[in-house]
């Protein structure tokens, strides 16, 4: 009889403890130990250390031990590494009566020191063989710890601080001589609830606590001599408050204090209490760990969803993030007015047009290269500034019809001007669809192509005109063009935040044409504010936070939404690509009064600045050399800040999925290396296999989902889900540029339905589809059946005619 075997060749939970020792980063995903290379940033070592529970703590030390444990288990390993391979091996290893809170070394490594819940301490001598290896210490406050750490050298100097339930932190020496129970030293209060973690840092003798009421606590100990406790003193030195939720962990670094919590932020503090820096993640869940890395200044920081991150963190740069843009002397006297508008060009330029109608430019550092290029008082009180792709040209409109468009700025010699009217009225908005095109909107939504000259002392030439549907603010905010199969499409978002797609015909009409196809208030009643297009897909993004892959028919000349993204952002306003893949973009919107600069491939913020919030000009720009440029004006001046991409953005360890629980999972069929998941967060996950099954990486998020994800099931090309609230969703997978797989969402049905204010609903709104399977039809009968089981008891047979999509 063969025998079948089952082994975990992926796992993806909580990382509640990270380590950083030399060149490696030791993590606890459940009970498995993973090792990874910080050069290489690839898992070196992956090894099950407990079975059933997970890893709380990694504890090295100098002579390669490693102390690893969890629940009430600990383990003590040799470790070694030899070029790319790393050996673990288990030497000891003990289990006591108690949850441990904190191990601590002593005696060069031939003692540890345990504490457990119940405020006890446990020197094990873990070296001796055979008779009594465990003493045992206990306090005389009798009471439940939520978190404990230890510090000293050997057991008579130990001193032990522990969170209590009771919101207090307690200090005591467990190797003291007195006979019975050992007496609290210190008791200190100010927390409004229980003490989650604690930091001891001797280089500063400071204490860091944090807490379930929020807030981080730093206490400076006064010690007469250096193990002097019991005439010590202890104040609370600050107080940090920043985060929105619990606060799980911190660490003290030099000057700086750096916590994380259950509101996926890390916060990086001075000892002063100022909030310095904070780096957001999109639905990570708890950031439940963290830690420093000293060789390659990197923090480390382990997610709720399973994700292992590097974030850059330098303490020894003094140069500014932002740079307040100086002119040259008298240069801003003599025109009496200030910035209202800019961009940014190509050779590092900033252009700017005052109140007054004054154009300037100049190098953000450099006061004495500003100088001014024209002064027209008719782009004077209004003026719409954009620059083309390239950014070796930019354009002024006005509000009497009149665009003046300027290239150049490189040499003299390539520097020239165009004036034309093209509108009778005001000019609403201007848009840059390529280097040669522009597209103006004049009044009642009326829509112009103008195609530029190709030599100097010509004039614009009208290629299309369309008029945009009836809206409140008819204008447009975004614009591109789209070839598909040999046609020819112009792509614009709205202030109304719908996508109106246009036929480009060829010869141009006199009249102003419709739209052949709308997505109305796709991004909401905020606005359109940005289209993309990577490969065969359209990226747009709006006010409303999201977003969103569209794909095009051409065809049936109509668009189709493929999924949404919603970012931790307010609005998203710009899409900054890197390279060509669509994991290589960055996204620029804001939040609050914050400019966020958000890796779509990383899932976290690499950059964020107060500029005082989106209600500015700004401008921003990825060079050659791989520099992030930023201009923005803020109280009447222009602020500037120059960034290293590669600076900004680590790679990360382990990718996460999912914070919440998941529920179902199934093969695509036609695609092996690809698996559909959903769960409890209501969000559907297309994920592929790493190689080797190693890992999984997610692709494609769908979240149009209204509650949980209970079930999904898989016909061919075509995949359907169900859950909480009685919905049930059909979906198509379709492979598109560089093989990548896009989904369309066919069809959505809830057993609800729709149904009056005054009817009684005609099902329970908290039933959910627990279970789904597909019967397919006999012969050419293009309906797919499907069976479902609900909360309620019933099995209900339904049909969906596959023969539009297949």
């Amino acid at each position: 009889m063969d025998v079948a075997s089952v082994r975990n060749a992926f796992l993806s939970t909580d990382v509640v403890c990270v380590k950083c020792f030399r060149s490696f980063v030791f993590s606890g995903v459940g009970g498995y130990l993973k090792i990874f290379d910080l050069t290489s940033t690839r898992c070196v070592k992956e090894l099950e250390v407990f079975r059933g529970h997970k890893i709380y703590g990694i504890i090295p030390n100098e002579e390669d031990y490693i102390l690893i444990y969890g629940s009430k288990s600990v383990k003590i390993f040799t470790f070694s590494s030899v070029q790319d391979d790393v050996l673990l091996t288990c030497i000891a290893n003990i289990t006591l009566e108690d949850w441990i809170l904190a191990a601590h070394w002593i005696s060069s490594a031939t003692q540890v020191v345990l504490v457990t819940a119940h405020n006890v301490t446990w020197l094990w001598s873990w070296k001796v063989i055979g008779g009594l290896n465990l003493k045992r210490s206990d306090c005389h406050e009798k009471c439940i710890l939520y978190s404990a750490t230890i510090c000293g050298n050997d057991w008579s100097s130990c001193v032990v601080f522990g969170g209590t339930v009771f919101r207090e932190i307690v200090i005591w020496l467990p190797g003291d001589c007195i006979e019975g129970d050992q007496p609290v030293l210190h008791r200190l209060e100010g927390h409004d609830g229980v003490i989650f973690s604690l930091t001891w840092d001797w280089s500063s003798s400071s204490l860091c606590s944090t807490s379930d009421d929020r807030s981080i606590r730093l206490w400076t100990i006064t010690l007469s001599e250096k193990y002097d406790w019991k005439s010590s003193s202890v104040t609370c030195s600050q107080i940090f408050y920043g985060h929105s939720a619990r606060v799980w962990r911190s660490i003290i670094i030099l000057d700086y204090i750096v916590s994380v919590g259950e509101d996926c932020q890390v916060c990086v503090w001075s000892r002063k209490g100022k909030l310095l820096q904070t780096l957001e993640r999109s639905s990570s869940g708890c950031q439940w760990s963290l830690d420093f890395s000293t060789e390659h200044q990197l923090l480390v920081t382990g997610a709720g969803d399973g994700s292992i991150q590097l974030l850059p963190l330098s303490f020894n740069s003094t140069t500014p993030t932002i740079l307040p843009v100086c002119y040259q002397n008298g240069l801003v006297e003599s025109i009496k007015s200030h910035p209202r508008k800019l961009v940014l060009l190509s050779i590092g330029r900033i252009v700017t047009v005052t109140e007054d109608g004054t154009v300037l430019s100049g190098y953000p550092t450099i006061p004495n290269s500003w100088s001014i290029l024209c002064k027209d008082e008719r782009f004077s009180n209004y003026c719409l500034l954009s620059v083309a792709p390239n950014r070796r040209k930019f354009s002024l409109a006005s509000l009497k019809g009149l665009i003046l468009i300027k290239q150049g700025f490189i040499t003299d010699l390539e520097h020239w001007t165009l004036e034309q009217q093209v509108e009778n009225g005001k000019i609403w908005s201007l848009l840059w669809l390529s280097n040669d095109k522009i597209l103006v909107c004049g009044d009642q939504g009326r829509l112009s192509i103008w195609q530029l000259p190709e030599e100097p002392g010509l004039n614009l030439m009208c290629v299309g005109r369309f008029l945009l549907p009836r809206s409140r603010e008819r204008w447009p905010t975004c614009a591109t063009v789209v070839c598909r199969d040999g046609k020819t499409f112009l792509l614009c978002g709205d202030r109304c935040g719908s996508l109106h797609l246009f036929h480009l015909q060829i010869p141009t009409s006199k009249e102003h044409l419709p739209a052949d196809y709308s997505l109305s208030r796709l991004h909401g009643k905020l606005g359109s504010t940005s289209i993309l297009e990577v490969g065969c897909l359209i990226l747009s993004t709006g006010r409303d936070g999201v977003i969103r892959s569209i794909s095009i028919d051409s065809k049936l000349v109509r668009m189709s939404v493929m999924s949404n993204d919603k970012m931790i952002l307010d609005w998203v306003c710009a899409i900054l690509p890197i390279s060509s893949s669509l994991e290589h973009l960055l996204l620029l919107g804001f939040k609050e009064t914050n400019m966020i600069i958000w890796s779509l491939k990383e899932r976290r913020t690499i950059f964020q600045i107060d500029c005082g919030g989106g209600h500015r000009s700004w401008d921003c720009v990825i060079s050659n050399s791989n520099q992030l440029e930023i201009v923005f004006v803020r109280e009447k001046n222009i602020f500037y800040s120059l960034q290293s991409l590669d600076t900004l953005m680590k790679p990360t360890l382990q990718h996460g999925i999912s914070s919440r629980e998941m529920n179902c999972a199934s093969v695509l069929y036609n695609h092996s290396a690809s698996i559909l998941l959903g769960g409890e967060d209501g969000s559907v996950y297309l994920c592929d296999f790493l190689d080797n099954l190693s890992g999984l990486k997610k692709k494609i998020t769908l979240t149009s989902h209204i509650s949980s994800v209970r079930c999904v099931c898989v016909h061919n090309k075509f995949f359907f889900t169900a859950g909480g609230r009685a919905q049930l969703k059909a979906w198509c997978v379709e492979e598109g540029f560089e093989k990548e797989n896009s989904c369309v969402e066919l069809a959505s049905h809830m057993l609800k339905g729709e149904r009056s204010s005054r009817s009684p609903p005609s099902i329970d709104p908290e039933m959910r589809y627990m279970t789904l399977c597909t019967v397919p039809s006999c012969d050419d009968d293009p309906v797919l059946y499907i069976v479902s089981g609900c909360s309620d008891g019933a099995l209900r047979w339904q049909n969906r005619s596959v023969e539009c999509c297949s």
